[in-house]
């Protein structure tokens, strides 16, 4: 699957780099959680909420095209050819 990173989450901070490709996961619960042992805690706590129940947030997933939230949240299932594009909140003008 190909996995996108944009604005801050690109950063040193957090992915440091703008994308890359993984075999795997089969929910999205299990790409955040792959993530997060690859990228730290920090990356952790900015994909999920508190309990790992949800979405954080300052987050926003969208998965070919659709918003987590509409797919099915942690649980939505990932195969090989998915996309999933990882934003963070931002505001601005």
């Amino acid at each position: 699957m190909n996995i996108q990173f944009f604005a801050y989450l690109r950063g040193p901070e957090y992915a440091n780099c703008k994308g890359l490709s993984l075999e795997g996961p089969s929910t999205l619960k299990e790409l955040g959680l792959e993530l997060s042992e690859r990228f730290g805690e920090k990356f952790h706590d900015h994909f999920f909420n508190e309990d790992e129940t949800a979405i954080g947030p300052k987050t926003i997933v969208i998965i070919n095209g659709r918003k987590a939230d509409f797919t099915g949240g942690l649980d939505t299932p990932l195969e090989a050819d998915t996309t999933v594009l990882i934003f963070p909140i931002v505001a601005g003008g």
